[in-house]
């Protein structure tokens, strides 16, 4: 890292001369800038340059304290660290509880020991974020440090952000009698940083690539050096969940540290949201078509580009589901990193690529292989090889696209019908994989956008191919209710996994009303040649699928099939033994008949059958 000159060296030599005079100067010194330019660091950095001096200090950060006998417990806490255990309170301002420790005298004012604490400096931190009401109260007490007991003060703060600032300004003038202001230390703070980074390899790369943090961090104009901390740490824990290969190479590592640098910027300081990173590959490349009269109404996400012009920010070498993971919900998984990475043009064998992504990465292919790759993808088009929902819709909008670019030179509205008639073949021929529908994203699949999902056309095919999927799976039901039928005769519980909402299992059928193409008869004969407890077990699964009313919503198909069961279950309970016969007809009861609101329409007995009982 080169030798810059510090913008703070005047503060410095100030701040030296200032706690170094022998008298008491009688008015504190205010380090005005605004948040994270780095005045907490600068200061206690100071601190260290000096320690060698014998200079004891006292430092305070003000942040949500509202009142003095907090800001009284904290200077202790300062003093003493040992009072930091989470054990010892104070009661105010008596301060009892350090009796405890020091044997003082019950009831004594802790403004009475700072004559014994003997404290050369005290530094208040985060003034503007005092809870303390009315700006001269703070200053005041603030004021009896330097007036009453002649100490020598340092006063942290944002001046801009400090409210009521009349009366700030007609007060301050008693107290301060220096304001200096502190510039951001880049180089310094990113060698102490870096220099706190407990990953080896991950602290050999950053610092080995300063420039290229110096040049982002200035491209962003933030100045603020705690964002830029907080990039660091980021960055690290990505750096974490790389592969070897991944490290090694070392273009590919520093367009990925450049990206996320540039994200964290932008998203600690509010210019863009996670939002903003879904859809950028796409967002950006329609700003670019953009004419200047629309400069005004241009996106977050293009302004982001411009700021940072020698990155691309569109980038595929991290997915935009993996960025919103790192950022938004810090989640940050080695599987999701290290395959974005393989699939980048930095890491990806493009022979190995399915043919789509390929396409899908133009931008970052050779002409060669995006040609190979636009041929091949058509075979498999016209073969109708595309059978997972995300593939196909991300081929639909891919051909669209290369419709309206002139690389597939027919007429948009061909290439339209020719998307719904390959939907259209896969239903007809039975390939169609059947998904919920809310599973199916209609902007992005294994990780990338999809091209012109906003358009008119894409739409239309999407909401084909989704009204397609839903034909399918109705049209399996009665394969599927065999499939069920067999899971219920050979593993009940797995029966009850499938079919109801539960903490184990697939639940995959929980709320489509599959069972209504089940066969009645054997469903009733199977039960019948069931155990006891197996056939309360499976009136108990239909219990908890029909509760809080699903008849009445998504499973109002079932309902004339499960009132058949139960009612042919009840009738059939009638040819079995006396207890078999109670016993069925209780479970019966109070597993289907609230659920199926039988009320007086339900088969009566004389027996008493309100609740279940052992079996």
């Amino acid at each position: 890292m080169s030798v810059k000159l510090d913008p703070n060296q005047h503060v410095v030599d100030y701040l030296r001369h200032y706690v170094r005079s022998p008298s008491a100067p009688h008015f504190a010194v205010m380090l005005n800038g605004p948040w994270g330019i780095g005045k907490t660091f600068f200061v206690k950095e100071f601190v260290k340059s000096v320690a060698d001096e014998d200079l004891r200090h006292v430092y305070v950060s003000l942040y949500g304290l509202n009142s003095f006998d907090e800001i009284d417990d904290a200077i202790f806490r300062a003093m003493y660290p040992i009072l930091e255990n989470k054990g010892v309170k104070f009661a105010g301002r008596a301060a009892k509880t350090l009796g405890k420790y020091f044997r003082f005298e019950l009831g004594i004012q802790p403004k009475d020991f700072l004559e014994r604490a003997n404290s050369d400096l005290f530094i208040f931190d985060d003034l503007e974020r005092c809870a303390i009401p009315r700006i001269e109260r703070i200053l005041g007490y603030i004021n009896e440090f330097v007036e009453h007991e002649e100490r020598k003060v340092i006063i942290i703060a944002n001046e801009r952000e400090i409210n009521d600032c009349e009366r700030y300004q007609s007060v301050r003038e008693k107290l301060i009698g220096k304001t200096l202001e502190i510039q951001s230390t880049f180089h310094q703070a990113l060698e102490a940083f870096i220099g706190a980074i407990e990953n080896v390899g991950a602290k050999r790369f950053l610092s080995s690539n300063a420039d290229v943090i110096f040049e982002v961090y200035n491209q962003s104009e933030l100045y603020n050096l705690r964002i830029l901390q907080q990039s660091l740490w980021d960055f690290e824990r990505v750096y974490c969940a790389l592969h070897e290969r991944h490290k090694l190479n070392e273009t590919a590592m520093i367009v990925l540290m450049s990206l996320l640098f540039a994200f964290s910027f932008e998203l600690k300081a509010g210019r863009l949201t996670t939002n903003d990173l879904r859809g950028r590959h796409f967002a950006l490349i329609a700003s670019a078509m953009r004419s200047e009269r629309d400069e005004a109404a241009s996106l977050p996400i293009s302004n982001a580009q411009n700021r940072y012009p020698e990155i691309d920010l569109g980038t595929s070498v991290l997915s935009d589901e993996t960025l919103v993971n790192i950022f938004d919900r810090g989640i940050v998984s080695t599987d999701e990193i290290c395959n974005d990475l393989d699939a980048s043009s930095f890491f990806v064998n493009v022979e190995d690529e399915p043919a789509w992504r390929t396409v899908w990465h133009s931008f970052e292919r050779t002409d060669d292989e995006f040609y190979s790759a636009f041929e091949r993808m058509e075979k498999a088009f016209a073969a109708r090889a595309f059978v997972v929902p995300g593939e196909i819709l991300h081929v639909l909008g891919l051909r669209i696209w290369l419709s309206k670019i002139d690389v597939i030179q027919k007429p948009l509205e061909d290439v339209i019908a020719e998307g719904k008639e390959y939907i259209d073949d896969l239903y007809e021929s039975g390939r169609l994989e059947v998904q919920e529908i809310s599973s199916i994203r209609d902007s992005g699949y294994a990780g990338l956008g999809i091209h012109q999902h906003n358009t008119p056309e894409y739409k239309y095919l999407y909401k084909h191919l989704n009204d397609k999927i839903q034909a399918a799976a109705v049209d399996r039901y009665p394969a599927i209710a065999e499939e069920l039928l067999d899971n219920m005769i050979a593993d009940p519980e797995l029966f009850f996994s499938r079919i109801a909402l539960t903490h184990e299992g697939k639940n995959e059928f929980y709320n489509i009303p599959i069972l209504a193409s089940a066969d009645i008869d054997r469903f009733v004969s199977a039960i019948l040649e069931h155990h006891p407890s197996q056939q309360r077990a499976i009136l108990m699964s239909l219990k908890a699928r029909y509760e809080n009313n699903k008849l009445d919503g998504a499973l109002a198909e079932e309902r004339s099939w499960a009132t058949k069961v139960r009612n042919e279950l009840f009738e059939e309970a009638g040819n079995l033994s006396d207890i078999s016969r109670y016993r069925l007809r209780r479970n019966l009861t109070f597993a289907l008949d609230e659920v199926l609101q039988l009320g007086e329409h339900a088969p009566q007995t004389s027996e008493d059958e309100s609740s279940p009982g052992g079996n």
